[in-house]
């Protein structure tokens, strides 16, 4: 047992996965790094296999697992192996797919839901798929995914919304090798650090424009969407507090189809709630004074045919 090696992110796994899930999570790996199936170089895929065979032969045993466990408590863990480079997913089918594909069919929304935590690792939305296949709890995909995701990606950005939140933004612009350096930053400096001043040293060695909070908008003035779930996650919130912060008007902006849109000043900075209400007050009696004008002059213009008619 090496207790540098990150056994759980090799099965793309957390700490919370039970037996039954480790075992068909292994399964699963196991087949797809095949190295007659896997489809990437065969030494490659024996090298794989190898550190597979080794996290499930320390997770799989009780004791071994939690002495590991002990021994990692309550430490932000090494990103290198969870985040790193070329880590794709291997062209092999998983012994999953048949049940899966079955699964889909009565619940679509669980193709979305996987993709989204692939975005982040495949081999946790490999891990995802190996749970639900085996707990039933179809109808509470969305939420078992949410907290699959918040649990994996604490383990290395921490338990602060900012850094989490930067930490997925940096893993889905694909931004690994930035999202390693967080890791860095957060296992040395520790959750107490300023998370304000770790992202921007971030951003500047990285060349990572500062969105501020994370508000879109082009150089026009134009409004210009984004992600919802991108934008409450940079910005600490679960998508569902976003929805309800918008509903009562903390967050000057609106959803359309998962498209988060937001008015802006002639400055490009986002409305306060308080303007935004009175441009859309302003917009309405607009609208209601131009038909005001509308009918006066459809009514000169008939009285006028009128005396026409009348004189001629």
């Amino acid at each position: 047992m090496n207790v540098n090696k990150d056994y759980y992110a090799t099965l793309g796994l957390t700490p919370s996965a039970d037996s039954v899930v480790l075992r068909a999570a292994f399964k699963a790996l196991a087949q797809r790094y095949h190295p007659d199936k896997s489809g990437i170089d065969r030494d490659q895929a024996s090298q794989r296999m190898a550190a597979i065979n080794e996290a499930y032969r320390v997770l799989s045993d009780p004791a071994t697992r939690m002495e590991y466990d002990r021994l990692r408590e309550k430490t932000t863990q090494n990103a290198d192996t969870a985040f790193a480079d070329g880590d794709t997913e291997p062209t092999a089918g998983s012994p999953l797919d048949a049940d899966w594909k079955i699964a889909v069919q009565f619940y679509p929304e669980l193709k979305e839901i996987r993709l989204g935590l692939a975005r982040i690792s495949w081999k946790l939305a490999e891990s995802f798929r190996a749970r639900l296949l085996k707990t039933k709890e179809f109808v509470n995909a969305r939420t078992l995914a949410a907290e699959l995701e918040n649990e994996f990606l604490a383990l290395y950005f921490g338990a602060n919304p900012k850094t989490l939140g930067f930490g997925k933004s940096l893993i889905l612009d694909g931004r690994r090798d930035a999202a390693r350096e967080l890791n860095r930053a957060i296992r040395i400096l520790g959750d107490g650090a300023d998370p304000d001043k770790i992202m921007q040293v971030i951003r500047d060695k990285y060349d990572i424009p500062d969105t501020g909070a994370a508000w879109r908008y082009d150089t026009t003035g134009k409004r210009r969407g984004i992600r919802a779930q991108r934008f409450a996650s940079e910005n600490g919130m679960v998508l569902m507090e976003l929805l309800e912060r918008i509903r009562n008007r903390e967050v000057p902006g609106f959803v359309v189809d998962g498209i988060f849109y937001v008015e802006i000043d002639e400055h490009g900075r986002p409305l306060p709630p308080n303007r935004r209400s009175a441009r859309v007050k302003r917009s309405s009696a607009n609208i209601g004074n131009y038909v005001l004008i509308g009918l006066l002059f459809t009514s000169i213009l008939a009285l006028f045919f009128l005396i026409s008619n009348y004189l001629f």
